[in-house]
């Protein structure tokens, strides 16, 4: 399974064929949250970095976009599960 935001195309890690076994969603998106977390945390840290010794700006703006690129991913994944939820309370009984 893959998130696609834009021309971008991100595959979730674990994430097998839809019809498969593999991991469930739990895991799958346990898992994305803490490489979010991981990204996030090290942008920041390249970027101390950067204001205090010198770090190349390449390193630092590579850091900002995977960490940008993981939030994305997130937030895409937050937006279909709220639509989702929506369309269930919308079904009728």
């Amino acid at each position: 399974m893959t998130i696609k935001i834009g021309a971008l195309t991100t595959p979730l890690p674990g994430a097998s064929s839809l019809g498969g076994g593999g991991k469930g969603f739990e895991s799958v998106f346990r898992e994305t949250v803490q490489q979010a977390t991981a990204a996030v945390t090290k942008a920041e840290a390249t970027g101390r970095d950067a204001a205090v010794s010198s770090v190349d700006v390449h390193q630092v703006a590579a850091a900002l976009t995977d960490a940008e690129t993981m939030v994305e991913s997130l937030v895409a994944i937050r937006d279909k599960l709220v639509a989702a939820y929506n369309e269930l309370v919308r079904t009728p009984i």
